[in-house]
């Protein structure tokens, strides 16, 4: 009996170093690398069925989304934003920068930050080609509605299968910068202000 205890201990204190050092080699490999992925569809009909069949594969376990914003441009225009979530307020920024960008609510905070919504996408903090991103707003016309999502880059292929299963007309995606820890912040790489711009959260 005094073997077997001597045994259990033994196993619980390499187990306990185990998954300290999985911890430490997590932390020393930094945060994974994300993705911002933008799916346009023909009308808002179409982004709900899409909308709802991410959501689906959430649930299921199928995909992980950090971020993401519904949104729908009308004949004049104006963009609107459906649904959204925040898991962290840095993928927060990005999603909202973009939806500013595009048209939406957003748009006039992110205008008040230094750079406005294209600074801050563009900038060292996020990294994304100024041509991308135009290539995304250019690529909402009235009447149409899209997806801005930012996941882990893992569930890209995933994400993207499913949002053109759902008949995306159009699905643009790029690899957003990894943040730095300590780094010193740049004109460009300060988010557009939150407070009192997030839209509304989902029923």
């Amino acid at each position: 009996m005094v073997q077997s205890g001597s045994v259990r201990r033994w196993v619980s204190v390499l187990v306990g170093v185990a998954a300290l050092g999985a911890i430490r080699l997590a932390s020393a490999q930094g945060p994974a690398p994300q993705t911002l992925i933008f799916a346009v569809y023909d009308n808002e009909k179409a982004a709900k069925d899409a909308f709802a069949a991410m959501k689906d594969g959430q649930r299921k376990g199928l995909i992980q989304i950090d971020s993401y914003a519904v949104v729908s441009k009308d004949q004049k225009g104006r963009v609107h934003v459906k649904s959204t979530q925040r898991r962290h307020a840095r993928t927060g920024a990005i999603v909202g920068a973009l939806v500013g960008v595009l048209g939406g609510p957003l748009g006039i905070a992110a205008g008040a930050a230094a750079g406005g919504g294209i600074g801050y996408l563009t900038g060292n903090a996020v990294g994304i080609p100024r041509e991308k991103i135009e290539e995304m707003k250019s690529s909402l016309d009235p009447g149409m509605s899209g997806i801005v999502a930012v996941v882990e880059e893992r569930w890209v292929a995933d994400l993207e299968a499913s949002l053109r299963a759902a008949h995306a007309v159009q699905v643009l995606d790029y690899k957003i910068a990894n943040p730095t820890p300590g780094a010193p912040a740049d004109n460009e790489g300060t988010p557009p202000p939150a407070e009192g711009t997030q839209p509304p959260p989902t029923p």
